[in-house]
């Protein structure tokens, strides 16, 4: 099986699901996530199918959402994807924002037969973050910030992405997401302010 037949069926997913802004933000985020995975020594073909599956539900219905996210309770081997869930399930005010990681990697897993369980918890991980995230989850949280598509992606950035290492780039990615979402007066995970904090103070480990 070539690489054109390994993504196929997900790529016809993410047209399926996905308008077409969504679809053009997650194939970038796949290259990017992929390029990084060479640097670092983690298959490339992870973080391509990690990109390309990150947001699948994020243009689906909110209620729709929620219940693919819930299916991670009644999944034994989604136990860590239940825990994200359960978190974001205690900050109400942001989780309509957010629960679609968890939702998008619980379709992948039973819908498009994703067995993996780096690649659906990096998935799951990428819309709030977390202390101790594995390495893939770093790449693809990271990516999908700063991908080139981006509107406020810089000549810096890509500089960036061929030099920083993968705390850098998380925290990095976390000044640019925070920032955002400050400027909107939107709200942000504790998970996330927890990560950035342990970033900064440069005390992650896994």
């Amino acid at each position: 099986m070539d690489s054109g037949d390994r993504f196929s069926p997900l790529l016809r997913e993410l047209h399926a699901l996905c308008k077409p802004s969504r679809v053009a933000h997650s194939l970038s985020v796949a290259g990017t996530t992929a390029f990084l995975c060479g640097r670092f020594g983690v298959d490339p073909g992870k973080g391509m199918t990690a990109g390309i599956i990150h947001d699948l539900l994020k243009d689906r219905p909110y209620p729709e959402q929620l219940t693919w996210s819930a299916k991670s309770h009644m999944m034994p081997e989604m136990e860590q994807v239940s825990r994200i869930v359960r978190q974001m399930e205690t900050e109400a005010l942001f989780i309509e924002k957010v629960i679609h990681g968890p939702a998008s990697a619980v379709y992948a897993r039973v819908v498009l037969g994703i067995s993996d369980l780096e690649v659906i918890e990096a998935v799951a991980y990428h819309s709030t973050g977390q202390v101790g995230m594995p390495i893939l989850a770093r790449l693809l949280f990271a990516a999908d910030k700063i991908e080139p598509g981006r509107e406020c992606f810089k000549d810096s950035d890509e500089e960036d992405l061929k030099r920083l290492d993968p705390d850098e780039l998380l925290l990095k990615a976390l000044e640019y997401s925070m920032g955002y979402l400050r400027a909107r007066g939107g709200a942000i995970a504790q998970s996330t302010v927890d990560l950035y904090n342990a970033l900064r103070s440069r005390d992650v480990v896994r």
